[in-house]
């Protein structure tokens, strides 16, 4: 049961480590564009 425990845990570190990198990805992406048009 403890090993179980421990997998999930691990699987939903890694898909909210997934999600949290996509997120970045995707703000880091709309900040350069963003600043992109500023100065154009």
């Amino acid at each position: 049961m403890q090993i179980s425990s421990l997998t999930l845990l691990y699987q939903r570190y890694r898909i909210d480590l997934k999600r949290e990198t996509s997120i970045r990805k995707n703000f880091s992406a709309r900040e350069s564009r963003f600043s992109y048009e500023r100065t154009a």
